[in-house]
Parts: structure tokens; sequence; C-alpha cells
């Protein structure tokens, strides 16, 4: 077994020896700097926590005036400390802390001389709090809150105008945070929410910039939502669309997507008539008639398409379908109604194959109408 080696070790007892002596030191120090706290006067500790708070020492001066504030109750001098007490930890980065006690401060002292600064200050807490504008903006609203609160509480203060500055400042984070969710809706397709949502900045954001933009995709949006509805909402989405697309250009003559929504309120109004022809085959028979010849009615007088080659073509396409339609419900009702019923039936359909044949006799369905009208004309013909 070997001999231990004092010598090898004398660094670290030193090492040991001297951190003993500084904990010594401190400890005694500590235990003196209490002691000697502890038999100053209220005056004298307030005047030292005064001190710490001027050279900017707040985590000195705050156990200071918290021991002060009990001391002090019920006389005029608590709300100054109460002030540099909530004002040091504001100045601590504790904003949370420090809302909290400059509201409590003006409750409980609204008419001493720190009232108005330590409701300003409780705003600027809020203030302080407001996160970048993708995160929760709920310290942005109560500080808007607070800073309003304030300017009707003090209209005539010079802090108003800085208020007004902030109040301005908080709103365009506010408007940043809306105006990204409504494009994020808008390129994820959620395009219900994305119309929504660009209506709600009009509403809350008036002065916003390029709000004929924003209008736009709007109007935009509600085509989109229509477009994908089920057929039972698509006619009513659409003319919803037609509006918006038509309040774009009244609001803005010089829009460059003017023609853009020209486009789109024909692509509107023909989803309109495609929907009421789409919704024929969605009701019972006996309710077929009025309805199929409501969509031929429509698109007849759909002359807006007039001069449009591309549109005047999908109307033309909508009116052939209604009409075969028309002869598919009226041969239908002609075979299943009663037989003192039959006649009326078939005369009626040897009329409407014969308007079907004038209009679309070159149509893939005009072979089957005609062989129908010959059946009907048979039948009449044997009555």
């Amino acid at each position: 077994m070997g001999t231990l080696n004092i010598r090898s070790y004398r660094p670290l007892l030193t090492h040991v020896t001297l951190m003993f002596l500084v904990l010594l030191t401190l400890t005694s120090s500590c235990a003196l700097s209490k002691k000697s706290l502890e038999s100053k006067t209220p005056e004298d500790k307030l005047a030292l926590a005064m001190t710490y708070y001027g050279k900017g020492q707040y985590f000195k001066a705050i156990p200071l005036f918290e021991e002060l504030l009990p001391v002090y109750r019920g006389t005029d001098k608590r709300a100054e400390i109460y002030f540099y007490y909530a004002k040091a930890q504001y100045e601590m980065d504790n904003a949370i802390m420090a809302g909290f006690h400059f509201k409590r401060l003006y409750d409980q002292h609204s008419l001493s001389e720190f009232a108005e600064e330590s409701l300003f200050m409780h705003a600027e807490s809020y203030y302080a709090q407001s996160p970048k504008w993708s995160l929760d903006q709920t310290p942005t609203y109560e500080a808007l809150q607070a800073y309003q609160n304030f300017i009707n509480i003090y209209p005539t203060s010079e802090r108003v105008e800085l208020c007004n500055n902030r109040i301005d400042l908080l709103r365009d984070k506010l408007e940043r945070k809306a105006l990204e969710a409504a494009n994020l809706y808008y390129r994820t397709r959620d395009f219900r929410a994305a119309a929504i949502a660009y209506e709600n900045l009009f509403l809350e954001f008036p002065d916003i910039e390029n709000p004929s933009d924003l209008y736009f995709l709007a109007a935009m949006s509600y085509y989109k939502y229509a477009e994908r509805s089920f057929i039972d909402k698509q006619g009513e989405r659409y003319k919803i669309a037609i509006d918006k697309l038509k309040l774009v250009q009244t609001l803005y003559p010089e829009h460059p997507e003017f023609s853009t929504c020209d486009d789109f309120i024909f692509r509107s109004k023909l989803g309109v008539l495609s929907a009421s022809v789409n919704m024929i085959y969605t009701k019972p028979l006996d309710e077929r008639v009025p309805a199929v010849n409501e969509a031929i009615q429509s698109l007849e007088k759909a002359v807006w398409m007039d001069g449009n080659e591309s549109y005047e073509s999908q109307r033309q396409e909508l009116l052939e379908r209604a009409s075969y339609i028309n002869v598919q419900t009226h041969y239908e009702l002609a075979l299943l109604s009663e037989e003192n019923q039959q006649y009326r039936w078939h005369t009626d359909l040897v009329n409407i194959s014969n308007y079907y044949l004038d209009s679309f006799g070159s149509s893939k369905n005009a072979r089957e109408v005609q062989k129908i009208r010959d059946y009907s004309r048979t039948f009449i013909d044997r009555f």
C-alpha cells in the first residue's frame, strides 16, 4: 500500500479553504446587512429603496418597497411607494406583475398625484406583453382597451397623443394577423372562411391598404365557395357571388381585374342556371314539370350572354339538357298516369318533342326524342 502524499493535495486544500473563507465572509456580511436594515427606521429604508431605484438596482429596491407597503397603509405616502414598487417591477421586465399593481394602485388611489401615470403604465404594461402578429393577440386587445380607457378618463392629458400612436401600432398588428389569416384560408381552399375573413377586415379596419384587392379576393372566395357547394346550395351562393363581383366593379371601376369580374359574373350566372337544371332530378316526378319549365324560361331569358360565343354555347347546352329532361319527364308521366289523363300527357309530349327537335335536331338525344314523339302520335291516333 502506497504512502499518502500530502503535497499533491495541497493546492486542492488551499482552494477549498479559500472558498470557505469567502463564503463565511459573505454570510457574515449578509447577516450584518440584514441586522443593519432591521435597525433602520421606515424613513431610512424608504430613502435606501429610492437610492437603489435611482441607480437601477431594482432587485434591491423591490423587497424594501414590499416591506414598506403595509407600514405606510392608510397614509398619503403609500401611493408613492406603491408606484415605485410597480415601476421597479416594470423595469425588471415583469410586465404582467407591473400591470396588475399599476391598475390596483389606480383603483386604490385614484385621487393621488400618481393616479394618471399609474393608469397609463397599466396600458404600457400590456403593450410590453403584446407579441408579434403571428402569436395569440390577447395582450394586444387588452392593451387597446387599456389605452382607450386612459383616453376616456384623461382626455386632456399630454399622454393622449402617445396613446393614440400606440393604438395605431397595435391595430396594425391585428390587421396583419387578420389579413394573413384570410390569405391562409384562401390558399388552403377554405373559401367560406376566407370570404368571411376578408369582409371582417373591411369592418374592423376600414383604412386598410389596398382595399380594392381585398374586395376582389372576397368576391372570388364567394364564387369558389359556390362552385364547391352541394347542388341544392349552389344557386343562391352563385347569386351572392354575382352581387359581390358587381360590388367590386361599382366601387373600383378602374380595378385591373374589372374584366375578370365580368368573366366570373358570367360564370356565376351560368352556375345559377346549371344549378336550376341539376336540381330537377332531385325532385319527385310530379314536381319536375314546374321545375323544368322554370329552368327553361330562365335559360330562354338569359339574353345577357348574347354576343359571347363561349357562354352562349354553354347556355344552349343547358337549354338542350333541360328540354330533354322535359321530354323525359312528360314521357314518364304519360306512361304512369291514369288512362283518362294519358291523352293530355301525350298531346303535351308531342308539342314538347317538336320544340326540342326544332331547336336541337342535331343533338345526340334527337333520335330518342323523335321515337318518343312518334310513340305519342301513335297513341293519340289510336285513342
